[in-house]
């Protein structure tokens, strides 16, 4: 899977089919390494326990010094905005650790160890902290502007919702890539906010598809939770206890699960945006699948195949045919992979992977190049059988 940017690759349709790979390719580097979700469960337990503690700490200190219910209040108010900070720069760090380990896996191919990713986040904790303080205070004023929504005036609450929704659209599409940048590049916080919007101008279409198909992926598996453990609630208390605790570790799990999956698809979208090509290990995506349909291609033919894993390399197939008679040997050399379809609008007769039938000529990517001349390889050995 290659990813391009000259050009007619830029076309809309482009951008959604490698928004849509980039989503595939992190639902699969999460299930290949499951330890990324620890990432993500240690940042929510974390920041529970800094909200629990400041705010238990903070109201407790405002009673004993403000004498009663009122100091109690004044200091869960102090509690509310330390505990908010905390938690901002919490999620902030565990999510430089899951995008410092996965963009290691995603240009090496190897797994690295869960300590990784939280050594190359503190090496960068002065900007973290930082970058934490900033996108807290965003949040809080963005939870300021949608409590206008609650206003009895409708003009006050329409505005509310309008403005809210602008801000955190553009706060979104100018932040997308400052993360990555500190972790990763290890810049400042200003020139990780300065150069962020231009990379994602590179990757808009990808960036959208990849959110919006992993946050529907993940609905919908909470909505299958959700029907599967429903008609437990039909057998009385017990029912309702265990379909209550399967429906929210289930969901918790599947929120786990995706959201160290936006965090993989954050990380080979920065690889993207900065060089035009998809990280080494997407690169290979599909190969292994396509190596085993060969050797089954063979197989089914009457003819022997080997599967031969190579390091940092695609898989090897190999078949020999032996002959008693025959002084000489004929080696066939063949690739089975293909090259990037791009520009995707360029093509007829259905699209690059259709495999459509006109006129006895096959449309397709590989179909000459060289998916053809493999099965002609292949059935040319099978013809000495």
């Amino acid at each position: 899977m290659m990813m391009m940017r000259d050009g007619p690759r830029y076309g809309f349709w482009a951008r959604v089919r490698r928004g849509w790979q980039v989503t595939k390719l992190g639902i699969k580097v999460v299930r290949a390494d499951p330890e990324l979700m620890v990432y993500m469960f240690f940042s929510a337990m974390f920041s529970i326990g800094a909200f629990v503690v400041l705010m238990t700490s903070t109201g407790g200190l405002g009673y004993f010094i403000g004498g009663g219910e009122e100091g109690f209040e004044q200091g869960a108010y102090v509690g509310s905005f330390l505990s908010y900070m905390a938690v901002a720069i919490i999620t902030v760090f565990w999510n430089a650790a899951i995008i410092a380990s996965a963009h290691y896996r995603l240009t090496t191919g190897d797994n690295p160890s869960f300590s990784y990713g939280i050594r190359q986040a503190m090496k960068c904790l002065p900007q973290i902290f930082i970058w934490g303080l900033i996108s807290g205070t965003v949040g809080l004023i963005i939870q300021a502007l949608e409590g206008m929504k609650q206003s009895d005036n409708p003009a006050a609450a329409a505005v509310g919702w309008i403005v809210s929704l602008i801000v955190q659209v553009a706060w979104w599409i100018t932040t997308f890539f400052v993360v990555p940048m500190i972790v990763i590049d290890n810049l400042g916080v200003r020139e990780s906010m300065s150069k962020s919007p231009e990379l994602f101008g590179n990757t808009w279409g990808e960036d959208i598809v990849s959110s919006a198909g992993t946050g529907i992926i993940n609905f919908l598996v909470c909505l299958t939770i959700v029907l599967i453990c429903l008609p437990l609630f039909a057998l009385g208390e017990i029912g309702i206890g265990f379909g209550l605790l399967l429906m929210f570790s289930g969901i918790a799990l599947s929120v786990l699960f995706f959201t160290a999956c936006e965090a993989v698809n954050r990380a080979s979208l920065f690889y993207f945006a900065k060089t035009g090509e998809a990280p080494p290990m997407a690169q290979k995506l599909g190969l292994e699948e396509c190596a085993n349909y060969v050797v089954e291609k063979m197989h089914k033919d009457g003819l022997p195949a080997e599967l031969h894993e190579i390091p940092d390399g695609p898989p090897l197939v190999f078949g020999h045919l032996k002959s008693s008679n025959s002084k000489k040997t004929m080696f066939c050399y063949s690739h089975y992979d293909v090259q990037p379809p791009e520009p995707i609008e360029a093509w007829s007769h259905g699209g690059p992977w259709s495999g459509a039938l006109v006129d006895d000529v096959i449309y397709g990517r590989g179909a000459t190049d060289n998916k053809g001349g493999l099965l002609a390889f292949n059935k040319a050995a099978k013809a000495f059988l």
